[in-house]
């Protein structure tokens, strides 16, 4: 009798489930025999539990890993593992060298790169809002010359609706000017 060793074969921990492994040996059997026969009905045989057991063994599998994630969902990192596992993913994100100092310098030459990127924008965005606002002044000149007249509810109404957002132009935030109104010092 050979002996058949296999090396690198994934484990499938869901077939170890009774159901799974009956079905399994089922279509196996099935297989020999039709193998040797060769018949039509021995062949529909095999079709019907190879079906069967890609069912069992789907549910079998679904079922495994959702009870896999169930167990990790109070370790967040687990849980991320398993994921990654489960998505393909890598689990090493680190470079692969052996020199420490080239890989500390890369990587202080990474976050100094995305600090000054930041630093670039933020000046660009400071400028662009400061030529916006330029012409938007111009603008308004031109623009603003007659206003239609609104109720007072129709201001707090409009108010209340703004969101609580605020920038840093605003000469008031949003909340206080809201907190005001509700305090009737509007007037």
């Amino acid at each position: 009798m050979r002996r058949l060793i296999m090396i690198g074969k994934k484990s499938n921990p869901w077939r170890e489930d009774p159901e799974v492994r009956a079905v399994l040996r089922e279509r196996r059997k099935a297989e020999r025999l039709w193998e040797v026969n060769m018949t039509e009905q021995m062949k529909k045989k095999f079709n019907e539990l190879k079906r069967k057991f890609g069912r069992v063994d789907k549910e079998a599998r679904m079922k495994r890993v959702k009870e896999d994630l169930e167990d990790s969902r109070h370790d967040p990192r687990a849980l991320q593992r398993k994921l990654n596992r489960l998505l393909g993913k890598s689990e090493n994100i680190l470079p692969d060298t052996w020199n420490t100092q080239k890989l500390s310098e890369d990587f202080a030459d990474y976050f100094s790169g995305k600090v000054e990127k930041i630093r670039s924008t933020i000046n660009e965005e400071k400028t662009s809002t400061r030529t916006r606002q330029e012409k938007t002044l111009v603008d308004l000149q031109h623009v603003l010359d007659k206003f239609k007249e609104i109720t007072e509810n129709t201001l707090i109404k409009t108010i209340k609706d703004m969101p609580d957002k605020t920038c840093d132009l605003d000469p008031l935030p949003t909340w206080l000017v809201k907190h005001c109104l509700d305090a009737r010092t509007l007037r």
